[in-house]
């Protein structure tokens, strides 16, 4: 589990939710590794002018920098220089146009047909145009069930055609549906159907419009959709040199270098410091003018990362911001950006604990004065569960939950509880829920604390066994809650079941405007508060610290358009 300190630092290309396990796991020859790192080798060497070097501290980097499986935080922050995407997140948490666009437009039987457009000056490391080809490239890669990387949910997406390319089968539908759900009963199916020639070799909601552009017609209103669209540009011809559907292996043993249109290419990886060396890339719309070298350096601990900013071995540092932070780094020498992280953590009451006792819980629970002690002021209390990052926050929501005087009359409706959280004794949750056992004491009802592992704490909170419990909830791409607060939602632990949340998730879960959707999660949100199931503790803050012996602060004067360091590395000095 990363250290707190970095929890949040960096952000996935994009965040999704595995929702079924990977059915191929094929083996992958030598000979074809190597030739595709010796291909890698010679696809970035642009020779830019020796320029100044900018040191980024990064955690747990692995050296798997390949756009379709990178998953750990530090690769995901190298390949942020390497690969970019049709959009990309402002400060505000928003998509907005950075190498094309996304629109839409509604079609009949409330069908939605999504243009993809990317601008037609874009070129790879390598000096090679970027075309729509590259993007499409990207959504079919995703769509092969031999797939099994980060994104291997995309087929889940309302794309006509998109799950008979996936199942390679144009009558998949009523096979699925009398194989009862069993993963290996499907896991055969897919096989069977790919080992005997592909039949569905196209999706038939994909079209290629020109060079530049293509639709994407959703057979369903979807809010996660454009997100869903927002590729990363990738060149298919380096990717596809062999790879056919079914052989998703191919592209996978593309695991030391990346290739793409971003600020930088990646040079070189040191595997025994875990270093990854980035050049400038002058065929990017976004090549550094200054720090033309870009040294990633692996970060092992949360004690290493200030040491190793104090002595000067790295330039930027990124994580999660607290006073003990910031008093070590001392005044001189370092310039802090502030933002909102990307999460933020509830104290949850599961819905089988009897309605009054959960009203009556939720105003015994103690004020924040062990979050304030740990993180002063930096963090955000939000009042409706919801990341404040949200346009869709309601900024002027009161606090829900009220002091109550009723504590004596719990014991009458419950006498014991147990509550979980991640980590150890020395955890702020652990703490924070000792100081409610002792609050629940006085009224003689005994909170038993576990902290354990994920995978303890996991069990008990999926499994039934937690009463009460705190985590954290992570932003997601949109402010869409259906799989947390939906009757069906895949992480509704809670066990939450109100027809009227039903209706609003579903109805949020369709609309594609931001006008439909504001007043919409302002009722939602109220609502899931007046089912007591879940209280917003803390949303914490980022922090993105920069050393101004080596980067002046004037270039950090448009920060606050960029979602932290990653999309403005290129344009410090």
């Amino acid at each position: 589990m990363a250290s707190r300190l970095f929890e949040n630092a960096f952000y996935p290309l994009e965040g999704v939710a595995l929702r079924i396990k990977s059915f191929f796991k094929p083996a992958v020859s030598v000979t074809l590794v190597l030739s595709l790192l010796l291909l890698c080798g010679c696809f970035g060497r642009n020779n830019t002018d020796a320029g100044s070097v900018i040191k980024v501290g990064a955690y747990n980097i692995t050296g798997n920098f390949n756009p379709f499986y990178a998953g750990s935080e530090g690769d995901i922050a190298v390949l942020s220089q390497v690969c970019s995407r049709i959009q990309r997140m402002d400060a505000g948490n928003n998509l907005i146009n950075d190498l094309g666009s996304i629109s839409y437009e509604y079609v009949e039987n409330e069908k939605v047909k999504y243009t993809v457009t990317i601008r037609d000056d874009l070129r790879f490391s390598n000096g090679d145009s970027v075309k729509i080809d590259d993007v499409i490239f990207w959504y079919y890669f995703l769509s092969d069930a031999t797939y099994d990387g980060v994104y291997s949910d995309f087929y889940l997406n309302d794309i006509e055609g998109v799950k008979e390319y996936y199942y390679d089968d144009p009558n998949y539908a009523s096979v699925i549906k009398n194989l009862d759900n069993s993963e290996s009963k499907i896991k055969s199916y897919i096989t069977k159907n790919y080992s005997d020639g592909i039949d569905v070799a196209e999706i038939s909601g994909i079209k290629r419009v020109d060079d530049y552009t293509c639709t994407v017609l959703f057979n369903s209103r979807d809010i996660n959709a454009v997100s869903a669209l927002n590729a990363t540009v990738v060149s298919k011809a380096f990717c596809s040199a062999d790879y056919v559907k079914g052989e998703a292996e191919k592209i996978k043993a593309i695991s030391k270098l990346a290739m793409g249109c971003g600020p930088y290419y990646l040079s070189d990886y040191d595997e025994e410091n875990r270093t990854a060396v980035l050049l400038a890339n002058k065929y990017s719309l976004k090549a550094p003018e200054v720090f033309t070298r870009a040294e990633f350096k692996d970060i092992p601990s949360e004690d290493d990362a200030v040491s190793l900013f104090k002595d000067g071995k790295v330039n930027i540092i990124s994580g999660t911001a607290s006073p003990a932070l910031i008093s070590s780094l001392g005044t001189e020498g370092s310039k802090s950006c502030f933002t909102n992280a990307g999460s933020y953590t509830s104290l949850f009451i599961s819905a089988a604990v009897p309605l009054e006792a959960r009203k009556i819980l939720m105003g015994l629970y103690p004020s924040n004065d062990l979050i304030d002690k740990e993180y002063g002021g930096y963090y955000t209390k939000p009042s409706r569960p919801l990341s404040v990052r949200f346009d869709e926050y309601p900024g002027d929501a009161q606090p829900y939950y009220q002091p109550t005087l009723k504590g004596a009359f719990l014991s009458g409706i419950v006498t014991s509880l147990t509550a979980y959280c991640r980590g150890t004794q020395d955890s702020l949750d652990y703490r924070l829920l000792t100081a409610f056992a002792d609050t629940l004491s006085q009224f003689n009802v005994k909170l038993t604390v576990k902290p354990c592992e994920d995978s303890e704490f996991d069990s008990a909170v999926k499994g039934g066994k937690a009463d009460i419990w705190i985590d954290s909830v992570p932003d997601g791409i949109t402010c869409d809650k259906y799989e947390y607060y939906n009757s069906s939602g895949v992480y509704n632990y809670t066990g939450i079941n109100d027809a009227d949340i039903d209706s609003l998730t579903m109805r949020i879960h369709r609309a594609t405007g931001f006008s439909d959707r504001g007043a919409l999660m302002r009722e939602l949100l109220d609502l899931v508060m007046s089912n007591y199931v879940e209280y917003p503790l803390y949303q914490l803050q980022r922090v993105d610290i920069y050393d101004t012996s080596v980067i002046s602060q004037e270039s950090l004067i448009d920060a606050a358009a960029y979602d932290g360091y990653s999309d403005m590395l290129c344009l410090l000095y």
